[in-house]
């Protein structure tokens, strides 16, 4: 993606998190840092629209093949295609996080950043998460 274009979905990103954010109720600054910098980890190895809209229709219509494929997956040094997408989809929360912590964000935000892609959510989840991860799902 172009800087432009990055910048462009950052201020979309941004305005959708925050109006999210405020019609659930949430005004915390580390949730809205969160939702700023969730996916800065895509940055360490910025997968193309094409390898992301594969990901996302392997996932949702061939999901044991997405699920093999992720099982499978160590980063490699040089990451390449669909499986460099793959790499970036299951691994981004974590570079993200490093990243947001090494930037010297608050472990709150760090953490959020680091399970927004988390499948385990129940009635007792933390309800900022919730929220993020739903807006998350929103943006896609």
């Amino acid at each position: 993606l172009s800087i432009r274009r990055q910048r462009q979905m950052c201020i979309r990103d941004r305005d959708s998190y925050v109006s999210s954010s405020e019609r659930c109720g949430f005004t915390d600054q580390d949730l809205l840092a969160a939702a700023l910098l969730h996916d800065v980890g895509k940055l360490v190895a910025p997968p193309s629209l094409w390898a992301r809209i594969l990901v996302v229709l392997i996932e949702h219509f061939a999901p044991s093949v997405a699920a093999r494929w992720y099982d499978d997956l160590r980063p490699p040094t040089r990451l390449r295609g669909l499986r460099r997408a793959f790499v970036v989809r299951r691994y981004h929360p974590a570079w993200g996080a490093a990243l947001a912590e090494e930037a010297g964000a608050s472990v709150r935000t760090v953490t959020l950043i680091r399970q927004h892609h988390r499948e385990t959510v129940t009635a007792d989840s933390d309800a900022e998460l919730v929220a993020l991860q739903a807006a998350d799902e929103e943006r896609l």
